[in-house]
């Protein structure tokens, strides 16, 4: 299962424009959840309407509400992350038992540090178009166009900017 917080949604959605590239885990055997934090945050967004279709077909699952307290407790310990960027980490921590099996999918800096803190498994955009062109799903040249692509668009992603 991959928990997408919102920035590869963004990457892959608007700043790519291709929708069938993220689905493509679909076909490699993976699950892809948000949660419904990440999905306030994008639900009015660039990317809603992309979004709320791939929900609707099934594709991407909005994960249950976490209990408040939980999110809360949390929030008062990282103050500088968002809504979403807790769930993701909160989720994946909730999954653990199957840590195997569950990815965080987050790009921003301060996150990444606090995953790491919990060692929770996560990599970020880069490493979703990386573990595609491994696992032959698009090839070298089109994993070097999209990076190229993320680069120029002044999208923030490690590694790229």
């Amino acid at each position: 299962m991959k928990i997408l917080d919102s920035s590869p949604v963004i990457a892959f959605y608007s700043e790519l424009d291709k929708l069938d590239l993220l689905h493509k885990f679909l076909k490699l055997g993976h699950e892809l959840r948000i949660p419904k934090g990440v999905f306030g945050e994008l639900e009015n967004g660039r990317t809603s309407e992309k979004l709320k279709s791939s929900i609707s077909e099934g594709k991407i699952k909005i994960l249950e509400d976490l209990p408040s307290e939980e999110t809360l407790h949390f929030k008062n310990r990282h103050p500088y992350l968002g809504i979403g960027e807790i769930e993701v980490i909160l989720w994946w921590l909730k999954l653990k038992s199957d840590a195997n099996k569950h990815y965080c999918i987050i790009d921003d800096k301060k996150a990444r540090k606090v995953a790491g803190k919990y060692q929770v498994a996560f990599t970020g955009t880069i490493g979703l178009i990386d573990l595609l062109e491994k696992k032959q799903a698009i090839t070298q040249d089109e994993r070097t166009e999209y990076i190229n692509k993320l680069s120029v668009s002044g999208f923030r992603i490690k590694g790229i900017s």
